[in-house]
This record gives structure tokens, sequence and C-alpha cells, in this order.
């Protein structure tokens, strides 16, 4: 598995790992039964994650996320939800260095070098590495 991928899946925070659960589950018309044979786990499981009583692992939500990115009609609901989670974390850092005096320039323009590095491939331009 992909190490950027498996970052991405370990960062997820319990809620984003149950929303997609359950819009995999509803959206998706998966049963407990198939969503639970999709993922490689039993049935008690997949309910134990829509109740929110526990949260996947790590290697489940990576093949959760393969199971609604792969769909076109969850795809962009899937995006939302992971884009809308991990901004939060990074706003939610950035505030806690900036109420402690640590944020820094250097800091913020790392931040702004990746984001433009996207945003170039997004229109087109090549991306730099």
């Amino acid at each position: 598995m992909a190490e950027h991928k498996l970052r991405l899946c370990h960062a997820l925070s319990k809620e984003a790992r149950r929303a997609l659960v359950e819009l995999a589950r509803l959206g998706g018309g998966y049963s407990m039964r198939s969503l639970a044979k999709e993922l490689g786990v039993t049935p008690p499981a997949v309910k134990k994650y829509v109740d929110g009583t526990t949260h996947p692992k790590d290697e489940v939500v990576c093949r959760l996320i393969d199971i609604v990115l792969s769909s076109a009609a969850l795809r962009d609901e899937a995006k939302n939800i992971i884009v809308r989670d991990i901004v939060g974390v990074i706003e939610s850092f950035l505030t806690y260095l900036m109420d402690r005096g640590l944020l820094s320039r250097t800091d913020l323009e790392e931040l702004q070098r990746v984001v433009s590095k996207y945003r170039l491939g997004l229109l087109g331009t090549p991306r730099a590495t």
C-alpha cells in the first residue's frame, strides 16, 4: 500500500471514518454483510462502525476509501468528507500554534508551497516535485 495513502487513512478522524462507512453503506447500497465482505471484516464490526462504538483500523479505512472513490455516485461526497476533515485538522493545528506564538512565516510558506503545487497541477501547469 502506498505510504501517502496509508498516512491519509491514519490521519482521518473517527467522525470521518464513520461518515465514510455510512456513505458506502447507504449511498452505495451495501448491506452490513456485503460491506463487511468488501472491507474484510465481520458484519458485527461494520455495525459497531455505524453505531460509533468503535472505528475501523487504518487498513480497513484504506479499503473503504477505495470503495467510495471508485464509485462515481459516491466520489464527490467522499472527497468532501475527507477534505473537510483534513482541512479541519490543519486549521486546528495552526490555531494551536498561533495561540502559543509558535506559528512562523516559514510554516505558512511551506503550507502555501504545498497548496500551490497542487493548484498548478489542476490548472494544467506541470507540478513541481
